[in-house]
C-alpha cells in the first residue's frame, strides 16, 4: 500500500472589523476562516461559509498592534483578530 504525504492546513478563525478612517470602529464584522496569512500587495480572503468569500482589496500595508493586526488597502483599513 502507498500512502502519500500529508499536509497540515493551518487557517485560523477570525474576526475582520472595517474601521473608519479615524480607526474607529463601523460596525461591519466578518467571521470566518482565513484562506492564508494575509501578505502585502496581495487580497486578504475569508471564508465565511455556504460556499460564500469575503475579499479584500490588494493589502498596502500591515501593522501589528498588541491584541490584533491593521490591514489597510486603497479606500479602507482593515482589523484581525484571531479567535
Amino acid at each position: 500500500m502507498h500512502q502519500s504525504p500529508t499536509y497540515e492546513v493551518l487557517t485560523r478563525k477570525v474576526s475582520l472589523i472595517k474601521l473608519n478612517g479615524n480607526g474607529k470602529d463601523k460596525g461591519e464584522n466578518v467571521i470566518g476562516c482565513e484562506y492564508s496569512p494575509p501578505l502585502k500587495g496581495k487580497p486578504y480572503s475569508i471564508y465565511t461559509g455556504n460556499g460564500k468569500v469575503f475579499k479584500t482589496s490588494s493589502l498596502i500595508d500591515i501593522r501589528r498592534t498588541y491584541t490584533a493586526l491593521l490591514l489597510r488597502t486603497k479606500n479602507s483599513i482593515y482589523q484581525i483578530k484571531y479567535l
